[in-house]
């Protein structure tokens, strides 16, 4: 999850600019006309659909990832908390680990650990998504062929997950 995280994160960087205006094209539109036609240049500036679209999937799959990642950590500190072998008297043991047993059914933390892997797989999928989005408009091959990858590999998975059901 953190290692996903870091290239979901480098990517958002790249990707964000798509939103802004470009500036080195607004200097020289700015050198070629009047100073007074610059400033309607700014104002004119409209973020495109795609860039919009591409920053909100991948910064929804950063999140995610970053939660699976927390939720991984978390589940990792709670079993460690578990007492396993008593460390006081028999029965001050066995009311701590009630205690503790009734916590985590209260919280529900066998489905919130097991819902970190649904999280990453997820941001993977949305990430995908964004990848195909993020090259419709800089190159249309380079779409279509992400496009077929993202869809093979969404296929694969859909398979695999369900095969075990079937």
């Amino acid at each position: 999850a953190g290692l996903f995280s870091a290239v979901t994160t480098t990517f958002i960087i790249e990707s964000y600019k798509l939103m802004l205006p470009d500036y080195t094209e607004l200097t020289f539109r700015a050198m070629i006309t009047n100073a007074s036609y610059a400033a309607s240049l700014l104002e004119s500036f409209e973020t495109p659909r795609s860039a919009r679209a591409v920053n909100c999937v991948w910064i929804t799959s950063l999140v995610l990832s970053l939660s699976a990642a927390l939720i991984a950590i978390m589940g990792k500190d709670w079993i460690a908390m578990y007492p396993t072998q008593p460390t006081h008297s028999l029965r001050k043991w066995a009311a701590v680990r009630h205690f503790r047993f009734s916590c985590v059914s209260r919280w529900h933390m066998p489905g919130v650990i097991a819902s970190a892997p649904i999280l990453l797989h997820l941001s993977l999928l949305l990430f995908a998504v964004g990848l195909v989005i993020f090259f419709i408009p800089i190159d249309f091959f380079t779409a279509i062929l992400s496009t077929v990858l993202t869809a093979t590999l969404a296929l694969l998975y859909a398979i695999t997950a369900l095969s075990p059901v079937v």
